[in-house]
């Protein structure tokens, strides 16, 4: 398994913005093969922004990667720029791979 780990800063009073815009992440995920789910988790807010966490969840890497290559993958990013106003600073990714034992 993988995960696919964003961590984004919300400036605050965007916060209903940015996950209107996130929800529809989800649909262009569902088509990918190894794609197993996709979650949206709410941090602490401070004066300044609203941290989110995004973990999506996948049978493998090599599922991850091979979907870094589709046209979905690109609008999903090409989303997240278009809508960087929404944010502080750049959306922080972490890929994390289960250990096997």
């Amino acid at each position: 398994m993988f995960i696919g780990n964003n961590r984004f800063y919300v400036r605050r009073g965007s916060e209903k913005e940015f996950e209107r815009i996130w929800t529809n992440r989800e649909g262009l995920l569902k088509e990918s093969e190894g794609f197993i789910s996709i979650s949206l988790l709410r941090g602490t807010t401070t004066s300044e922004s609203t941290l989110y966490i995004s973990n999506s969840i996948w049978k493998s890497r090599t599922h991850f990667e091979n979907w870094k290559n589709t046209d979905n993958f690109k609008l999903t990013v090409k989303n997240t720029s278009r809508n960087k106003d929404l944010y502080i600073g750049f959306p922080n990714f972490e890929g994390l791979q289960e250990v096997d034992s």
